[in-house]
């Protein structure tokens, strides 16, 4: 999904356990750098809080990026 945004745009990875937690502390305009964050973690099989998960992301959409976008995969 990274790979298909254009080049210029800002992103960030929301980690949906325990209620949310950014992947880097600020949005990002290098999807690399994001990319190879990501990468590095490890899925667990613990519990996702959907709902606090989104809330946070919204959070870090408004204040952050000029566009945003939520997807679930």
């Amino acid at each position: 999904m990274l790979n298909e945004l254009k080049r210029g745009s800002d992103a960030q990875v929301v980690l949906m356990g325990e209620g949310g937690a950014a992947l880097l502390d600020e949005p990002t305009y290098d999807l690399a750098r994001l990319t190879q964050a990501l990468k590095q973690v490890d899925a667990g099989f613990g519990a996702a809080t959907v709902p606090a998960a989104l809330d946070f992301a919204a959070g870090v959409s408004g204040r952050c990026m000029r566009r945003g976008a939520i997807s679930l995969r």
